[in-house]
């Protein structure tokens, strides 16, 4: 059978429409919907729009902006988004960001720290690095994976596994749905 003919690209092409339908109905799509850009706990405050960059790598400044300290110190970060529409595409998990009155302000893949999967019905990531200086390093494995909490909170939890502590550490962030 020779895939490469000219009558042979319809079908191709079919079975690549078929592949992409059959990876966005994977069971990611449960955690669809839109959400606070804000996490619901304080401190510290955790934002949607900290979880994507641009294609250069750094915070998108539709999205963060800064504003000078009058004290000289550090500037302050203004969020400007209010929520943010998550929907699962053949390509990975798209984010609209909009602002208080609803308008569109930018949309990204989910990107940082690293490219969120979708794995066996949940967008996960996974890094493994070395922490640590001369005896003291070690092989730290830290993964994150988003779900929807019964409640419909959008849940992001990312584990620290360091060899050198005692347990594996936990870090639980929940970003409240919006009513529409």
């Amino acid at each position: 059978m020779d895939v490469l003919r000219p009558r042979a690209v319809p079908a191709l092409v079919f079975l690549a429409l078929c592949a992409g339908a059959f990876a966005a109905d994977t069971g990611c799509a449960t955690i669809d919907g839109a959400y606070r850009n804000a996490d619901t706990k304080e401190p510290p405050v955790r934002f949607l729009d900290g979880y994507v960059r641009t294609p250069s790598g750094r915070l998108d400044p539709n999205l963060v902006g800064a504003e000078d300290d009058p004290a000289g110190g550090r500037p302050k970060l203004i969020h400007k988004s209010v929520s943010a529409t998550l929907a699962t595409k053949p390509d990975g998990l798209s984010l609209e960001f909009r602002n208080d009155k609803g308008e569109a302000l930018a949309t990204h893949f989910l990107n940082f720290p690293r490219r969120w999967l979708c794995k066996n019905g949940q967008y996960r990531w996974e890094d493994e690095s070395y922490h640590g200086l001369g005896d003291n390093t070690a092989l730290v494995k830290i993964s994150g994976f988003l779900s929807r909490s019964p409640a419909g909170e959008l849940v992001l939890t990312e584990d620290r596994d360091d060899p050198r502590e005692q347990s594996i550490k936990r870090i639980e962030v929940r970003f409240a749905p919006v009513k529409n």
